[in-house]
């Protein structure tokens, strides 16, 4: 059951833009590899250009973060790892972060990136995003880069109590960010419309 709700996201110990947009720096200080990386190479492009005319950016990734209302105990599941950027970014903000991808090439890349920054607490798979990952489940907050018509009701239930669900949802060029809260342990969800955002569409099984 979603019910609408407003302004139901709070600040209070949460994670705030701020920390987000210090990462790329601390990254490249640390441990000398330039966040740059993260930009698509060309055929990593052409790859991403299958899935829609879309690409995630850097401020994005930040506002997305955000509305999760996530802290550092979260635990994360993201739908669509893609290059690994928005999965670097997080694995620097909370304990575990858990990320599937339907296009293996991609997610070996990204595997790469992640060994070659000693990020040890992120898992990856090659998985169908529409059906989350239920082995680690629940999660304090999912995240979606693509957008389905419809929220798929396994991200739903992958929820812990309190847990928030970030996705994009409708068919057009442009959908609506949508923000879900599970209420407590119930089957009940407060729903907030963020903004209007254009991604690319969640397409069902493994790229051929």
């Amino acid at each position: 059951v979603v019910t609408q709700g407003q302004n139901f996201i709070t600040n209070e110990g949460k994670i705030e833009f701020d920390q987000i947009k210090s990462i790329p720096s601390s990254i490249e200080s640390s441990t000398g590899v330039i966040f740059s990386i993260y930009a698509p190479s060309y055929k990593e492009f052409i790859l991403l250009m299958k899935r829609g005319p879309q690409i995630i950016y850097p401020k994005d990734v930040g506002s997305i973060i955000v509305s999760a209302n996530i802290n550092s105990k979260s635990k994360v599941l993201e739908i669509g790892t893609g290059s690994g950027f928005q999965a670097t970014i997080l694995a620097h903000l909370v304990d575990h972060v858990y990320s599937v991808e339907r296009i293996e090439p991609l997610l070996i890349k990204a595997k790469e990136r992640f060994r070659k920054l000693g990020l040890r607490n992120i898992n990856a798979e090659l998985s169908d995003g529409s059906f989350g990952w239920k082995r680690h489940a629940p999660y304090n907050g999912i995240i979606t880069t693509a957008a389905p018509q419809a929220i798929p009701d396994d991200l739903l239930h992958q929820l812990a109590p309190d847990g928030i669900l970030v996705i994009p949802v409708g068919s057009g060029d442009v959908q609506d960010l949508r923000v879900l809260r599970r209420i407590g342990d119930s089957s009940e969800f407060d729903e907030e419309i963020v903004e209007q955002v254009r991604f690319v569409p969640l397409l069902g099984g493994l790229a051929q």
